[in-house]
């Protein structure tokens, strides 16, 4: 009596093993949309089974480092992780953090982030992954307002690809990561002298330090010293004053708090830094509910820059602008920005 089932069980899992073994082996887009299908019918079927978990991490990463598709990947990562058991590495630990960071959960962030570091310690995982881990864990307690923690994952994790180009260009938002922490713990004058060595004399191979400029011309609007930074902006090289010339525009809108000049300054720039957005985010938050207007008009006017940054500030007046967007929207990368900016804007209490 118990022979046909013990037959049907090895049959799943055979059947298992052969689909695990195709996820493996599919590269192009249609494979492994097809493949999805197979195992979504699975995951409905058997949504406890931890051979169900073991088919949904391996499509997450085929879609992760084939499509390019990080909303699919997190969402099977997601499902596989609610499976009781279910023991994810440290590179998975990541991707689920750095999902949180973006939508500005934090807590939820920090707690995916921990576990990897604590699973990543204990194995002895590739040190590049968990530089990444500490660079996310460092991002996230800024976000939980714990800056003197952030500032020490900041200062700890180095960027060390083998390409010398991408570790100058992750260097640079490293390093001003590093002052922006040191700004809030007080340590101003620091922050400014390290700040100004970064955009007075950028690295040849990341090219101008727009965000360093940006933060550096930030703080001195807070701190009341924008003639400094005007002396600053004129002793730089010709070419240098050209390149940072868009964030000093916002440093001087800020400071005579005109939402319609920040919002200008950022909104229509299609290959604007992320860091630079996160600053003009801040300006608006400071002058506070009057810049919901400029910003509004932007969602509704403009593009994928004025919608980040909404998503950079805790504007929540600009939600009902995002969302009616989003309706409207049919271009699939432009809703990503806009699903992005509203997840955020939600997140904000």
């Amino acid at each position: 009596m118990r022979v046909l089932p013990l037959l049907l069980l090895a049959a799943v899992a055979w059947a298992n093993d052969d689909l695990e073994a195709r996820i493996g082996a599919a590269e192009k887009a249609e494979e492994i949309r097809a493949l999805r299908v197979e195992v979504d019918a699975i995951a409905e079927a058997r949504p406890q089974d931890p051979r169900t978990a073991t088919l949904l991490r391996r499509l997450s990463r085929a879609f992760r480092w084939h499509l390019n598709d990080d909303e699919t990947a997190v969402a099977l990562l997601e499902r596989a992780a609610a499976i009781p058991d279910t023991d994810l590495d440290v590179e998975e630990c990541l991707v689920l953090g750095d999902a949180r960071l973006e939508e500005r959960r934090y807590e939820a962030a920090r707690e995916w982030l921990a576990r990897a570091l604590a699973k990543g310690n204990a194995q002895g995982d590739d040190a590049f992954l968990l530089d990444d881990v500490r660079n996310s864990m460092g991002h996230t307690l800024e976000g939980l307002g714990r800056f003197e923690e952030a500032l020490g994952f900041h200062e700890a994790w180095r960027p060390q690809t083998f390409c010398g180009n991408c570790n100058a260009a992750m260097e640079q938002p490293r390093r001003v990561s590093v002052d922006r922490c040191r700004y809030r713990v007080g340590l101003v004058e620091h922050a400014l002298r390290s700040l100004k060595e970064q955009f007075t004399d950028p690295s040849p191979l990341a090219g101008p330090a727009d965000e360093a400029f940006a933060l550096y011309a930030e703080i001195c609007v807070r701190e009341d010293r924008l003639k400094e930074l005007r002396e600053t902006h004129g002793k730089l090289t010709p070419a240098l004053r050209d390149a940072y010339a868009p964030a000093l525009a916002l440093a001087e809108a800020f400071a005579a708090r005109d939402a319609h000049a920040v919002v200008r300054a950022v909104a229509d720039d299609p290959v604007l830094d992320r860091g630079i957005l996160a600053v003009a985010g801040r300006m608006l938050d400071d002058i506070g509910p009057k810049a919901t207007g400029p910003l509004v008009t932007a969602v509704e006017k403009g593009g994928p820059g004025a919608w980040m940054l909404a998503g950079y500030s805790h504007l929540h007046g600009a939600l009902p602008a995002l969302r009616a967007r989003l309706q409207e929207e049919g271009e699939d990368g432009r809703r990503y920005w806009l699903r992005w900016a509203i997840v955020r804007l939600e997140a904000v209490r």
